[in-house]
C-alpha cells in the first residue's frame, strides 16, 4: 500500500510539470524590434508678442476718460490688434493724484513691428506715457503644434519604410506597430528671440532694438520617438 501510495504521489507531481512545458511549446514566440526614432524642423514665425507699459497720473474724478485714453493710445501704437490688458496697480501720489501703472500685451504681425518706440513715444501724452517694454517673438502655440504634427506625420513615415524593410527580409514573419511612445516635444531654449531690455540697457540702446526691419524668425522643434515593432508567427 505504501508503494502504491508512492507512485500515485510521484505521478501527480510529474502531470502537472508536463502539463506546463507542453504550454511553453505550444506559445507562439513573438519578435521584437525596438526603434528609437529622432526628427527636428523649424517652427517659424511672422510676429511677436509686444508688451506695454502705460503710466498715468490724473485726478481720480476722470477715472472713466482715462480708460478710453489708455486703449485709443495701444491702438496708436498698433492700430487693430488685439491687446490684452495683463497687469494692473493703482495708486494716489503726495499730491493727491491717481497712479495707474498699466501692462498690456498684443501679438503683431511683422508688418505692425516697425517704429514701433517711435510710436509709443509719439502716442504719449501729458500724465500718459507709454513705452515698449520687451518684443517676444517665440513662436504661438498654433505655430508650434502644427509644427509637431508634420514631425509626427515624419515619423509614422518612417515607422512603414521600416515594416516594408522587414517584410521584405523575413517575409515570413509579418511585423507590425505594437507600440509608439512620442517623447521631448517643445522648443530648443536657445532658439527663442526674446528683445526684453536690461536694467543696465538706456534710452538709445532701446531706439536700436527697434525692429523697424524685422524679418520672420525660426526657433527648432525635436521631437523623438520609441517604436516596437512586434512579429507572431
Amino acid at each position: 500500500m505504501k508503494i502504491a501510495g508512492l507512485l500515485l504521489g510521484t505521478l501527480l507531481l510529474v502531470s502537472p510539470l508536463a502539463g506546463m512545458a507542453h504550454a511553453d511549446e505550444a506559445r507562439p514566440i513573438q519578435d521584437d524590434v525596438v526603434l528609437t526614432l529622432e526628427v527636428e524642423d523649424w517652427v517659424k514665425t511672422e510676429s511677436a508678442t509686444v508688451h506695454v507699459a502705460v503710466d498715468a497720473a490724473f485726478d481720480g474724478a476722470d477715472s472713466d476718460t482715462v480708460r478710453a485714453r489708455v486703449l485709443e493710445m495701444l491702438d496708436k501704437i498698433a492700430a487693430g490688434a488685439t491687446w490684452r490688458i495683463t497687469n494692473f496697480q493703482q495708486s494716489r501720489d503726495q499730491a493727491g493724484l491717481e497712479r495707474w501703472q498699466v501692462v498690456a500685451e498684443g501679438r503683431l504681425s511683422q508688418g505692425q513691428l516697425g517704429g514701433l518706440y517711435d510710436k509709443a513715444r509719439d502716442a504719449s501724452a501729458p500724465g500718459l506715457q507709454a513705452a515698449i517694454r520687451y518684443i517676444d517673438f517665440t513662436p504661438t502655440l498654433a505655430e508650434r503644434q502644427a509644427t509637431i504634427a508634420k514631425l509626427r506625420a515624419e515619423i509614422y513615415r518612417q515607422v512603414s519604410e521600416e515594416l516594408n524593410n522587414l517584410k521584405q527580409i523575413y517575409p515570413g514573419r509579418p511585423f507590425r506597430v505594437h507600440r509608439i511612445d512620442f517623447v521631448g516635444t517643445g522648443l530648443e531654449a536657445n532658439a527663442m528671440f526674446d528683445q526684453r531690455p536690461r536694467q543696465t540697457m538706456r534710452a538709445e540702446t532701446k531706439s536700436a532694438m527697434a525692429p523697424g526691419d524685422a524679418v520672420a524668425v525660426s526657433a527648432k522643434a525635436k521631437l523623438s520617438a520609441t517604436v516596437i515593432l512586434s512579429s507572431t508567427p
